[in-house]
């Protein structure tokens, strides 16, 4: 855990605030996890704050909820086009995708169980962004603000 909101504290992810009256903020929890080797031996114990989504109410916390997904229709068609093309096709893995959307409001979120400090804290997203744009050199990438939907019906 430690490790983890050193890292929050270096990169400045987030900065302590006073909580706005009326606003309420979004909970976090600790979810450990243990780690291991090809032998299936524990090396590593590993420790990720998330945040509790789910006590937001639609309307009042957030408006608007999507899921970018892209349809299985949509990924054949792309792949045809680009073998009859012969382009050569890179592959990656997001595995935090809403982390490159812009964040246009201020959020919230309660201390991580374990902080001592009497103030909320505000979550800097965008710098957090920024860093993740940077390391995989897409910082000059234009943004999709359509999301691509993956239903195989």
């Amino acid at each position: 855990m430690q490790e983890e909101l050193q890292q929050f504290r270096k990169q400045e992810v987030w900065e302590p605030v006073d909580l706005p009256n009326g606003i309420y903020p979004i909970c976090t929890l600790w979810v450990f996890r243990n780690k291991k080797d090809y032998r299936g031996i524990i090396n590593k114990n590993k420790a990720r704050l998330v945040a509790q989504g789910y006590t937001q109410e639609g309307g009042i916390d957030y408006d608007d909820v999507f899921a970018p997904v892209a349809r299985i229709e949509t990924i054949r068609i792309f792949l045809a086009y680009v073998a009859s093309k012969d382009f050569i096709v890179y592959q990656m893995d997001v595995k935090s995708a809403f982390l490159y959307g812009k964040l246009h409001e201020e959020v919230y979120v309660s201390q991580p169980p374990g902080e001592t400090n009497s103030r909320g804290i505000f979550i800097h997203q965008s710098k957090y962004i920024g860093d993740i744009l940077a390391k995989l050199n897409l910082s000059y990438s234009k943004v999709a603000s359509t999301p691509v939907d993956t239903r195989t019906n």
